[in-house]
């Protein structure tokens, strides 16, 4: 069995835009091999 190999991990991320909260305790992890996508509207700062 190969080992994982994390490229990315975002652990209890909190943002703010303006007043307004974005982000509230968002966690992710990517690991080797992983496709990931980050859908949503323009304009949605998904960038």
């Amino acid at each position: 069995m190969a080992a994982v190999t994390v490229l990315l991990a975002l652990e209890n991320a909190h943002a703010r835009v303006g007043g307004t909260e974005v982000l509230n305790g968002a966690s992710l992890s990517v690991q080797s091999g992983e496709v990931v996508a980050l859908c949503g509207p323009n304009g949605a700062g998904k960038s």
